[in-house]
């Protein structure tokens, strides 16, 4: 995911149906989505079936159809357990996999005792023209790369987040705001609203 949030802020958990585990997904993946909603996901949704960034919850409920993956965006430690304790507790045979601190990770599966099957580890970005590397304290622009990072098919516009960061900085627009709109192009739902709003926040206070 090539995410650069702050730890105990920002946790992703993706549901993908795969080969023959696709027949019949749908309604299974529904009724995750359904149950999930009580824990509080920040942005939920998925490529095929929309994001809550920009549909209603129902909406995006209707979209679900057999095949399609589910992502599930937490911003606190214990919501993301929950709804991995949730999913493991439902013996779907569907693929789980999360993006979050190792740490982290690896206490949510003892936790429910799972086994890992797998990692991938972030090892950089290759990075856009103009776009700097390092994250908030690196130097006036440092912000950008830890927010453009929290979508994972690079739809945030390093160009829209500086302008809307000039309007922040001067008393117009509020960083919760400005975190909906750069939002909205993701449609995975892996988009975190609370990190967007704390790093547009902590990088207004240089510009004020």
């Amino acid at each position: 995911m090539h995410r650069k949030a702050q730890a105990g802020t920002d946790y992703v958990v993706h549901l993908r149906p795969s080969g023959e585990a696709k027949i019949g997904s749908g309604p299974k993946v529904r009724g995750v989505l359904e149950k999930a909603l009580a824990i509080g996901p920040v942005t939920y949704g998925g490529p095929a079936m929309g994001s809550s960034l920009s549909l209603s919850g129902s909406e995006i409920l209707e979209n679900v159809k057999d095949g399609q993956a589910l992502h599930l965006t937490f911003d606190h430690p214990e919501k993301f357990a929950q709804a991995v304790g949730l999913i493991a507790s439902l013996g779907l045979n569907i693929s789980l996999s999360v993006s979050g601190p190792l740490e982290d990770v690896l206490g949510v599966a003892k936790r429910h005792n799972l086994t890992v099957a797998g990692y991938q580890f972030d090892l950089g970005q290759i990075l856009s023209p103009g776009l700097p590397a390092g994250g908030l304290d690196a130097g006036d622009d440092g912000w950008l790369l830890e927010l453009v990072s929290l979508c994972g098919h690079m739809r945030i516009s390093p160009y829209l987040a500086k302008s809307l960061m000039a309007k922040i900085a001067a008393g117009t627009l509020s960083p919760a705001k400005a975190a909906a709109r750069l939002g909205r192009p993701c449609r995975c739902g892996c988009f975190n609203l609370t990190a967007a709003e704390k790093i547009l926040a902590k990088a207004a206070q240089k510009f004020a």
